[in-house]
């Protein structure tokens, strides 16, 4: 479920300050505002698929780590490859799935998902963490991470 992919986000946030820097040097490193880092930290607000990938990079590990969906860290340099809303079409085309069906299953609107199979609207974070989850495929894909 999305809500515990973010408190994973939250505990290894939390783990990778913990190791390196304070708050303050984590959030310059990562090139985020302190005051998002601190609504990440707390709970507050999920962050944004740019942030989480700021963050992803600086900590050079991948968004599957940092969300839940690989157990174990392992060093990664995040380059973004493609668009997500290329990759959420790629995703839906390969998958099966209409997105009819999609959209029932994870109660999303239909137009919305049209806006992101055209490209017209770029997905929310938690939008491609619920795709990536019920879809089976990693989130960095999902992502536009090579």
């Amino acid at each position: 479920m999305v809500t515990e992919k973010l408190l994973v986000f939250r505990e290894r946030l939390k783990d990778f300050i913990d190791d390196g820097e304070d708050v303050k040097s984590f959030a310059a490193g990562a090139g985020i505002e302190l005051s998002r880092l601190y609504d990440y930290l707390s709970g507050k607000h999920a962050p944004s698929a740019e942030n989480a990938i700021k963050i992803a990079r600086y900590c050079k590990c991948t968004l599957n780590y940092l969300f839940g969906f690989e157990k174990n860290y392992k060093k990664a340099e995040i380059c973004v490859a493609e668009s997500p809303c290329a990759r959420f079409k790629a995703a839906i085309d390969g998958s099966g799935i209409s997105r009819y069906r999609l959209g029932k299953e994870l109660n999303v609107s239909q137009s919305r998902l049209s806006r992101w199979y055209n490209g017209v609207q770029t997905p929310e974070l938690v939008s491609l963490l619920a795709v990536a989850e019920h879809l089976e495929i990693p989130l960095d894909f999902l992502a536009g991470l090579k």
